[in-house]
């Protein structure tokens, strides 16, 4: 199964949960300087899913203009 599939499936609560936690990981005395590494590779992956997902809500936003009518922002 692919992983990056499931990580696009998420929502954008659910990713940014996981950047939580992989922040949470990377603060912990007992991480290892590898192991930061690969945890801050999957919090930029996480991020830029996070960002996708702002970009994508963001392009569908509607705005009213002063007529009252709506436009895609």
């Amino acid at each position: 199964m692919n992983t990056e599939l499931q990580k696009e499936d998420m929502t954008l609560d659910e990713a940014f949960g996981k950047v939580e936690a992989v922040l949470d990981r990377l603060e912990a005395e007992d991480t290892t300087l590898e192991n930061s590494f690969q945890m801050y590779q999957e919090g930029m992956r996480l991020l830029k899913i996070c960002n996708d997902k702002i970009d994508r809500v963001e392009k569908q936003v509607l705005v009213m203009d002063e007529k009252g009518e709506l436009n895609e922002f």
